[in-house]
């Protein structure tokens, strides 16, 4: 739905793809506004449908990703203020903010010699009136767009949970304000009259707080540079978007589509990949999780974070077709032993014994211990393996990876799963770099575009033989 809106909002109403810039409300930025008045968004339903949403961005950020779009996330700031902001920062050029919210109708304005114009785009609106500028603020609620964090105060804003003066609508807000008055020209305007004079006095304080909450924050650092005056290239379909993100598939993969994949005798090849952190699964493994989940259940197992990372680790799983667990932080050798005996898988992945990160060690220490007694209860995992590290570089020397594994064919889909953890982590400017340049350095190992490394170690003292992991 997302990129629909956004691809039909530009394509219908406009003669070209501007640079586009996305938004996001940061995780808490509602927190200084409800800090003055605690009903602030207080009507908004939680969980069930509320949530839908919120667990989709990752997968909206993976896809952002994909086609070179820029997002900006500040945690503790709402997106009305970021988007103020990001026009203040570029006052000569004409800004076009793609919204339902009226809270937007403050910033627009016409052009002028000296700054570009501020319009709202509107894509609930039918077509040919989604375009919203000073005129039509005015036309719909009677002042404008200087007035209009005024005019909300006294009539109130239903959507944020602002409830106005009693007895003040929109139509007495608008009038009370007629020729260009704000609140602060009403005590001396002779205009507070009757009981709604004496109901807005009443409340004066309250309305003046009201009207603070509901103006936006032009001033805000807004970090990085997101504006870089390039347009942005069109974006394809939405579906062909979801298909590029692997979050459908409307008929299976063909042969061809699957690409070259090794396979063994027998059933496919069941994985559990214990990792220490959301995005090491894909990190390190991702397109050859990817192959396995085509034919197989493919776990991924990390310790509890925070919500926002392990939305993201939801995110990337899905991509993967795979399916995310949450262990108990610290990992411990019980946890991973259940879940093994529960999980009962073929293969198991971690981190190298000797990787170079603490956190990659105490997972691998955890499993390493665990397997003796889940080996014996289960007669599972029959092969274990670790991955690749950081330069390929461990404590005791460089990755060996007997194993290297074609995942030309499931890179794509490793990227866009780990472009889902982009929201907390570096990848654009540090892991998604180190994954492309170890891909193509493997993939050179047996001449293929992108492979990736795996050292099998014994189970119960035996490394099987297989044709994959």
């Amino acid at each position: 739905m997302f990129f629909a809106l956004l691809r039909k909002g530009i394509r219908e109403e406009l003669p070209g793809w501007p640079e586009v810039v996305v938004v996001f409300d940061g995780e808490n930025g509602s927190a200084q506004r409800k800090a003055t008045d605690s009903d602030y968004k207080a009507n908004r339903p939680e969980g069930g449908e509320a949530l839908k949403p919120i667990l989709a961005l990752p997968a909206v950020k993976a896809g952002l990703g994909l086609y070179g779009i820029t997002w900006v996330e500040d945690t503790d700031a709402e997106a009305d203020d970021v988007i103020a902001a990001l026009a203040a920062t570029c006052p000569a050029r004409d800004v076009l903010i793609e919204s339902v919210d009226q809270d937007y109708y403050q910033l627009v304005r016409d052009a002028g010699p000296e700054h570009g114009a501020v319009r709202i785009l509107n894509t609930a609106r039918r077509a040919g009136n989604r375009l919203i500028g000073p005129a039509e603020v005015k036309a719909m609620h009677g002042v404008m767009p200087a007035q209009f964090a005024d005019y909300r105060a006294l009539a109130g804003d239903t959507s944020d949970n602002i409830p106005g003066v009693r007895g003040i609508g929109a139509k007495t807000a608008a009038a009370l304000l007629d020729g260009g008055l704000t609140l602060d020209d009403l005590p001396a305007s002779a205009r507070l009259i009757g009981r709604k004079g004496a109901a807005i006095t009443s409340a004066w304080q309250q309305v003046l707080t009201w009207r603070d909450m509901i103006r936006v924050n032009d001033q805000l650092a807004v970090p990085g540079e997101p504006i870089t005056g390039v347009a942005t290239t069109p974006l394809p379909r939405p579906a062909e978007v979801i298909e590029k993100l692997g979050m459908w598939r409307r008929t299976p993969p063909s042969a061809a589509e699957r690409g070259p994949v090794v396979s063994a005798p027998g059933q496919p090849a069941s994985v559990l990949a214990v990792m220490a952190h959301p995005d090491d699964p894909e990190l390190w493994a991702g397109g050859t999780l990817a192959l396995h989940a085509r034919d197989a259940p493919v776990i991924l197992a990390i310790t509890e974070h925070e919500a926002a990372r392990m939305a993201e680790a939801a995110a990337g799983a899905a991509i993967l077709g795979a399916r995310l667990v949450a262990l108990p932080a610290p990992i411990s050798a019980a946890a991973v032993a259940d879940l093994i005996i529960a999980s009962t898988p073929d293969v198991l992945i971690t981190h190298p014994l000797t990787d170079v990160h603490p956190g990659h060690r105490a997972t691998a220490e955890a499993v390493l211990a665990a397997l003796p007694q889940a080996v014996i209860a289960t007669g599972r995992p029959l092969r274990v393996y670790t991955t690749d590290t950081y330069n390929s570089l461990t404590l005791s020397g460089p990755v060996s990876a007997p194993a290297i594994i074609d995942i030309t064919s499931t890179y794509e889909q490793k990227r866009a799963a780990l472009a889902a953890h982009a929201g907390t982590q570096p990848i654009e400017d540090h892991f998604g770099p180190m994954a492309d340049t170890l891909s193509r350095l493997w993939g050179a190992r047996i001449g293929v575009p992108r492979a990736e490394a795996f050292t099998p170690i014994p189970v119960l003292g035996r490394v099987p033989a297989t044709a994959r992991l």
